[in-house]
């Protein structure tokens, strides 16, 4: 038992040719992700040299 595809319904183009003969190209990619940027190092400098100024004022409070 065969059954038979109406001529309508067969496609003789791909699904991408078809898309676009009845609808356009489509939208473009979307851009490549940015580049990471290395946080590590300098968020450890500067949490040292908070680190470093608050002793500094803890003490100097301290001896006040």
């Amino acid at each position: 038992m065969s059954q038979s595809v109406p001529d309508w319904a067969s496609s003789s183009q791909s699904t991408s040719e078809a898309s676009e003969d009845n609808f356009g190209p489509g939208p473009p990619p979307p851009p490549p992700p940015p580049p990471n940027v290395p946080l590590d190092g300098g968020l450890g400098l500067l949490a040292l040299a908070g680190a470093g100024y608050a002793a500094k004022k803890l003490r100097a409070q301290k001896n006040d």
